[in-house]
């Protein structure tokens, strides 16, 4: 297995270590416009940044958009809001912890992988 395969192979299995937490969210509060959160509403779950909170609604932007993106913005009212969750502060430590176990495996199965000479 080549370097960039193993840095590839690191980087989907270090994708996983992101989580997230319930969240509770007061009217009328303004969330940090770089905090991603996951609405519920039912079965289906959106992702959000810069989002805000009224009386009677929620809105963000899409977090695949940038925040300065007015046109953007969607909103659903309160009442169709199940739960919230914020993406965990924590992913750095547990990917800076599992990064050289990955790059251990990695490199165990670039070695078994290679060829053997008679």
């Amino acid at each position: 297995m080549n370097r960039t395969m193993r840095v590839a192979v690191s980087a989907v299995l270090m994708s996983g270590c992101v989580s997230w937490e319930p969240t509770e969210i007061a009217a009328p509060e303004k969330v940090p416009a770089n905090r991603v959160i996951r609405v519920w509403s039912g079965s289906n779950s959106v992702r959000w940044k810069g989002v805000q909170v009224t009386r009677e609604s929620l809105s963000g932007v899409p977090a695949s958009s940038s925040t300065h993106c007015t046109t953007c913005r969607v909103s659903m009212p309160l009442t169709a809001v199940d739960s919230t969750q914020s993406q965990s502060s924590n992913a750095l430590p547990v990917i800076l912890a599992t990064a050289p176990l990955v790059f251990l495996i990695a490199s165990i199965m670039s070695y078994d992988s290679s060829p053997t000479s008679n």
